[in-house]
């Protein structure tokens, strides 16, 4: 509530949730906000990573993989779009959370799913 004060350069009510009170909070009530020191990094655990990463990896391809042979069994060829977009549905998801420490492994994971599921649905047209 006082950094809304401070934005909008005039006194704010703010109710307490819990007690139900009703207090006016001035302008100018805080200072800058404090920096927290950056913590030095840890090893990246390559091992549980690529597990995570393999086990989201066959979890993603098996679905991708049941879910467009039961879409070409209804509709045809028309599982091709409907796995474009899912694809690109999933694509900023997985993109956003590429740098993010425990969920960049199932994103990868995932990634590699998507793509090996295509593979696998594009060789099963030519044969």
């Amino acid at each position: 509530a006082s950094r809304v004060a401070d934005h909008l350069g005039r006194p704010v009510e703010f109710t307490d949730p819990i007690t139900g009170e009703v207090e006016s909070v001035p302008v100018g009530s805080t200072g800058p906000i404090p920096q927290l020191p950056a913590e030095a990094a840890g090893p990246t655990p390559w091992a549980t990573g690529f597990t995570i990463a393999a086990f989201a990896a066959v979890l993603a391809a098996f679905a991708d993989i049941a879910l467009s042979r039961a879409f070409a069994e209804a509709f045809g060829l028309l599982w091709v779009p409907a796995n474009l977009l899912v694809g690109l549905g999933l694509a900023p998801s997985l993109y956003l959370l590429r740098n993010t420490p425990l969920w960049r492994w199932p994103a990868l994971g995932a990634a590699a799913g998507l793509a090996a599921a295509w593979v696998v649905l594009l060789l099963g047209l030519l044969g």
